[in-house]
């Protein structure tokens, strides 16, 4: 295996630890919902190291945390996906190569939509495949009472860690 591949498996498994980290205890159920700060580690993550890295750990780290934590195991399936392609994604628009503070912000408000608009498929239509307590009036609820204030509290922590990074000449 080369250098460049040693490092980057590293990194991927650094952040997708922090990402589980930070999605299990930086979380808590709310009266409005449940609420976390996972995404913004996936946003700033996908920033710095890519698509790849930041839909691996967005991906893994997230859906354990759902596979972790009791009752949340349900939605382990759709976080894979949802907030793979949202590391994805951002890290698509926002490459290291291009550092313009434009793209990072185009970068993680399009990850927050991907988070949001996830979700609110997966729990219309997904979940209510398979428990009927999921469903369209749940995919509302969810959407207005968490997903809109998670995505965009994340999507501005991430944009602004990511900026700190950058600006301090963060060297991995």
């Amino acid at each position: 295996m080369e250098k460049s591949s040693i490092k980057k498996l590293a990194i991927s498994g650094m952040l997708t630890a922090l990402v589980f980290i930070v999605t299990k205890f930086a979380g808590f159920t709310a009266p409005f919902g449940y609420f976390n700060l996972g995404d913004s580690v996936v946003m700033a993550g996908a920033i710095l190291f890519g698509g790849k890295i930041g839909f691996i750990a967005g991906a893994f780290g997230s859906a354990l945390s759902d596979a972790l934590t009791p009752g949340f195991l349900i939605y382990a399936p759709i976080t894979f996906f949802v907030k793979g392609l949202e590391g994805y994604i951002v890290g698509l628009i926002a490459s290291r190569k291009n550092e313009s503070s434009l793209m990072r912000i185009t970068a993680v408000i399009a990850g927050a939509c991907v988070m949001i608009a996830g979700y609110f498929i997966g729990g219309a239509f997904v979940l209510s495949a398979v428990d009927k307590n999921f469903g369209l009036a749940y995919a509302v609820n969810e959407l207005v009472s968490t997903n809109l204030l998670q995505g965009a509290i994340c999507a501005a922590i991430g944009y602004i860690l990511s900026t700190l990074l950058l600006k301090s000449k963060f060297r991995w």
